[in-house]
């Protein structure tokens, strides 16, 4: 999902990706130096896979 919004004369684009493994790499196309991102994890899946995926996010987010 992608919402654009322009606020006096600030522009957004805010995208809602997809968590699934298959789309990782579409994900890099989105990010830029100039991004804000907001990492959202549901803390109620098990802790393992919940660091591995964050761990991921992190580390995507960082090589950018």
């Amino acid at each position: 999902e992608v919402v654009s919004l322009d606020l006096e004369g600030i522009h957004f684009n805010v995208w809602d990706f997809a968590g699934q493994s298959v789309y990782h790499f579409t994900h890099q196309l989105f990010l830029s130096g100039r991004a804000v991102a907001v990492l959202v994890f549901s803390a109620e899946d098990p802790l393992e896979s919940t660091k591995e995926d964050v761990s991921f996010w992190l580390q995507s987010l960082s090589s950018r």
